[in-house]
């Protein structure tokens, strides 16, 4: 399965991209900054809109209870300069 991992930088799934979009609301990954419940609810509805599978939790534990279900060929997203997100996705490279 192809899994596309929106975040707040990438929430919405291009034209023509196959997979399942999956959005995951992690409060560890919030850059120790927090988010008003406006932003939380425009990305839930962003999420939404983009037909993803919204989960919250530690994002490695989803990825990995979700493979275990359905295996995953590739995880697709945008790159990003935040170094938090860069050291998740060079960890999800690694898993």
């Amino acid at each position: 399965m192809n899994l596309i991992y929106l975040y707040d930088e990438f929430m919405r799934v291009p034209d023509q991209m196959e997979g399942q979009a999956i959005y995951i609301i992690d409060p560890d990954i919030q850059e120790g900054y927090e988010i008003s419940e406006k932003a939380h609810l425009y990305r839930y509805q962003l999420a939404e809109q983009a037909s993803a599978e919204i989960y919250q939790g530690k994002t490695l534990d989803i990825l990995a209870e979700i493979h275990q279900q359905t295996p995953i060929t590739s995880i697709i997203t945008k790159s990003t300069f935040r170094p938090v997100y860069q050291a998740l996705f060079q960890e999800i490279k690694q898993s």
